[in-house]
Order: C-alpha cells, then structure tokens, then sequence
C-alpha cells in the first residue's frame, strides 16, 4: 500500500513538472523582444499662405505614410483653420511601424484620399530618435490644387475625349497655357484668366454664372469653396506653381 502511495505522488508531481514548463516555453507568453518597437515624436510648425481658401468640405490633414505615393495615410490628425497669424503646430507623440514619412495632405472629406500634398518629409528608414521639422510655409493657392481640386471635375467636357468645348483644355499639362492670359473666344475683352484681376477674367464670370449658364448646369457640382479657391488664385496672380 505504502508503494502504490509513492508512485502515485510521483506521477503527479511528475504532471505539476511537466505543466509548468509547458506554460514557460514561450507557447502562452511570447518572448518581450518580439513585440518590441520604438517610439519616436515628429513635430513641427507650419504657417499656411492663401487662408480665405482653406477648404470647409475638404480636410488638410498631417499624416503619416509608408511611400509618397500612397493615396491614404497610415495615421493622421485633422488641422482646423489657423487664426489670421497662418500658424499651427502639430505633432505625431508616436509613429505607426512602418512609417517612411510624414506630410500635410488635401483629402476628401469622408474617406481621407488625397487629393493633393501640399508637403512630403520622406525619411529614408523609419526614425529612431525624436524629429523637429524646420519651420515651413504651406501655400494653398498652388495651381496644382486648382487643377485636381477644381479643373478635374470640368474635363468631361474640356479635354477629356477627343476635343474640348471652346477649345478650352483643362486637362492636366495643359490647363494652364490654355486659360491664363489668353483671350476669351465669347468675349474678347476678356482674359479667360487674368492675373491679379476676377473682373477681367471670363472664366470666374462663368463659374459665378453669369455667362453661358445654359451650357454650364453641370456646374452645379462644383462647391462654394472650389470657385473662391479659383478666384484667390486669380487674385494672387494665377502662378504656376
């Protein structure tokens, strides 16, 4: 009887043995190194040019992104309308892994797909130490915002088959030498842009519709804000840049 006894404690601290390296293989808790990673901040100042055309249905976001041609941001914050100094700071405390680079975006308003980047900081691997970025001005009145924000929703008709009504190209590499200081084919003592000048420009008297309104209402598409954006940039000179 006594021997059934000490077998059967042995067994069972044989199983108790056998149970606790189970549980400290590494099958239950994995080694701390695998999940490791390290948090950096990037922060920065910018101060944005051209405000009365910060835009209401779109959003500017600081995001972060795995290439410079990626179409969605790995994270982001949303920047609200700076007060009349064109002055905000923002930061990211820690980066998403993977992280190559970090830029202030013009995105669509419910699905944060870019539109255009009004700046990009590539880094050439994801950082390990804190970063301050150089203090940096963001125009927002680059035609290049113009033409994806505003033009690209007018080339169905003006450029985009095989011509273009009027002759008015506004199809990307071609917009700009087809509208800025050249004259209007309805009016010609009009500009159909004339820098520096709404007054003198044919084509703002379309967009506020008060010409060619019966070949326009698909104008109708176009926002508020898609027309004062066109006519800051007038304002400002209708730069190329």
């Amino acid at each position: 009887m006594k021997k059934k006894t000490n077998i059967g404690f042995c067994t069972i601290f044989l199983i108790i043995v056998t149970l606790l390296q189970s549980c400290d293989s590494g099958d239950i808790y994995p080694k701390e190194e695998e999940y490791e990673k390290v948090y950096v901040s990037v922060s920065g100042s910018f101060t944005f040019k051209g405000i009365n055309a910060f835009p209401e249905n779109y959003k500017v976001l600081f995001v972060t992104y795995r290439n410079e041609t990626d179409n969605e941001p790995l994270s982001y914050k949303e920047i609200a309308k700076p007060g009349n100094d064109g002055i905000i700071n923002v930061s990211f405390p820690t980066l998403p892994e993977g992280t190559k680079g970090i830029g202030i975006w013009l995105t669509e308003k419910t699905n944060n797909k870019k539109i255009i980047a009004f700046y990009n900081k590539d880094f050439e691997e994801t950082p390990t130490e804190d970063i301050i970025l150089p203090s940096q001005d963001i125009n927002l009145l680059i035609y290049s915002r113009v033409q994806k924000q505003v033009f690209n929703q007018c080339i169905a008709c003006h450029g985009g088959g095989a011509s273009a009504a009027s002759g008015m190209y506004l199809t990307e590499g071609k917009s700009y030498d087809n509208i800025v200081n050249v004259a209007s084919s309805h009016n010609a003592a009009k500009m159909r842009i004339s820098p520096y000048s709404t007054l003198n420009s044919y084509l703002m008297d379309v967009l506020h519709g008060q010409e060619l309104i019966a070949v326009h209402s698909g104008l109708s598409s176009l926002k508020d804000e898609d027309i004062t954006l066109v006519e800051e940039w007038v304002r400002e000179g209708a730069k190329k840049e």
